[in-house]
């Protein structure tokens, strides 16, 4: 496939994302509808990922539990900034989840910097 046909599946792809997000923002969008687009994007995310590590990485597995670890750590750091400046609306309930979550985190990350888990 030419590079000019990539850079425009790419814009179509782009432009059907923001206009459901605009759909979104509109309220247009039954919930259901969203969560089968989510599961759509997340295969097409996972699939384009195999391609790129299939052509850069020797080791596959050792590829995505660094990406998985950068990309939870992003998540994190924004997380606590959104958070701090009242960014993102609260539910108690999801709040206290999270906090649990976190804290089994926090004690694993600390487990393993406690044992060598060097290769």
């Amino acid at each position: 496939m030419d590079t000019a046909k990539i850079k425009s599946e790419l814009e179509t792809v782009t432009f059907a994302l923001q206009a459901f997000e605009t759909s979104l923002a509109a309220h247009d969008v039954p919930l259901e509808v969203v969560s089968d687009f989510k599961s759509s994007v997340d295969d097409l995310r996972l699939r384009l990922w195999g391609l790129l590590t299939a052509r850069s990485v020797g080791d596959h597995l050792a590829f995505q539990h660094r990406f998985r670890l950068r990309r939870t750590r992003e998540m994190c750091l924004q997380l606590g900034i959104d958070l701090r400046e009242e960014e993102i609306p609260v539910e108690p309930e999801e709040l206290r989840k999270l906090a649990v979550a976190a804290r089994a985190l926090a004690a694993a990350a600390s487990e393993a910097l406690a044992t060598d888990h060097t290769p």
